[in-house]
């Protein structure tokens, strides 16, 4: 596996867990759901979190470059129904979070 894959691999992880909304200098305790105000991640994801981009910082690859890329490849990979294809916006889906595509009916 090179360095870019490895780098793919960790920051689609965090992509799927916290969404695009992430930065690879920030600590994964520091991250709070806004509407409960509670931590994001559990204890052991933050941990998780934090051992992921060391690994991230140590890879021979433009960090910073790569997790823009990623975010807006998988931002855009998730605004159409996996299913049937169909481009999912507000009214039919929550753009980048699971929902529900009026077509298929795809959760």
């Amino acid at each position: 596996m090179t360095a870019e894959q490895k780098a793919r691999e960790i920051i689609e992880k965090w992509y799927e867990v916290l969404g695009g909304g992430f930065h690879p200098d920030d600590a994964g305790a520091e991250y709070v759901d806004f509407q409960s105000g509670k931590p994001a991640l559990t204890a052991g994801q933050a941990e998780d979190f934090d051992e992921d981009m060391a690994v991230l910082a140590g890879l021979d690859v433009d960090q910073y470059a790569l997790c823009l890329q990623v975010i807006a490849e998988k931002a855009i990979e998730d605004s159409f129904c996996e299913g049937c294809g169909t481009p999912l916006t507000e009214d039919n889906s929550a753009i980048g979070r699971p929902g529900k595509c009026v077509r298929c009916g795809i959760v």
